[in-house]
């Protein structure tokens, strides 16, 4: 695969992998050895690098007669493997968010279970789609949902699996800003800061209850709503810097 490849390829554990954790980019054939020795004990993937502009998610719930309800296609935004910010909606052409819609739906319409799915995407150089990653679950590149729409992804997943009917979403906001509070140390956690980042018009904060805080653990996340993509991006940074956790 390394060499079909072009000398660069990603091995990926297939447990217990997630953030980062469990991935490796491989260049030489004398890394192989030691990274499955790492990722031993459930296997390991090789998986093509793709050369991608931008990643994308759509979430999609799945009703328990195979119907399926769609939220816009979002830009998520990662460091160090981790998801630190998503921008709802995408900035993408009207073709590729229908392209990237109608691939979630067809690829959750023939998955098992009833409930939302995070579908996560690549946008190539050339402006393809790629399914990356699909969580069975509500997820991180959905919480904007929860200020920015109606129903949240938290309300349709329990319509989903208790056998109601789908909600279509409905936009209360133009655009939404979610920024993730990870941790940035190991230790108990100190709470400051998320009164006055509420007081921004727009912001919310939502705080996990997680113990102890550690260094890149999420332990709560941000949504700030505007009138532009730019106003909300603002008003979510200018929140993040309030908060120590």
């Amino acid at each position: 695969a390394l060499k079909l490849w072009g000398g660069k390829l990603i091995l990926k554990s297939k447990l217990d992998a997630y953030d980062g954790r469990g991935n490796e980019v491989i260049t030489d054939k004398s890394q192989i050895a030691g990274a499955i020795e790492r990722f031993s004990g459930g296997g390991v993937y090789a998986e093509k690098i793709v050369d991608f502009q931008k990643e994308l998610a759509v979430m999609s719930a799945k009703d328990i007669e195979g119907n399926i309800s769609s939220y816009p296609v979002v830009e998520t935004v990662h460091k160090r493997n981790i998801c630190v910010e998503v921008y709802a909606p995408a900035d993408i052409s009207p073709a590729i968010a229908h392209s990237a819609r109608e691939t979630a739906s067809r690829v959750v319409k023939e998955l098992e279970g009833a409930g939302v799915y995070g579908v996560e995407m690549f946008l190539d150089k050339e402006e393809n789609v790629f399914i990356n990653e699909i969580a069975p679950r509500v997820h991180n590149s959905g919480h904007f949902t929860m200020d920015m729409c109606e129903p949240s992804q938290f309300k349709q997943h329990i319509l989903a699996v208790t056998g109601q009917k789908l909600e279509t979403p409905v936009m209360r906001a133009p655009f939404c800003c979610m920024v993730n509070i990870l941790g940035e140390r190991d230790g108990p956690v100190e709470m400051k800061g998320v009164e006055e980042a509420e007081k921004i018009p727009g912001v919310s904060v939502y705080i996990y209850g997680k113990k102890p805080t550690k260094i890149d653990r999420k332990m709560g996340h941000i949504n700030a709503i505007g009138d532009t993509m730019e106003t909300a991006k603002n008003k979510a940074m200018q929140a993040r810097k309030l908060i120590s956790i």
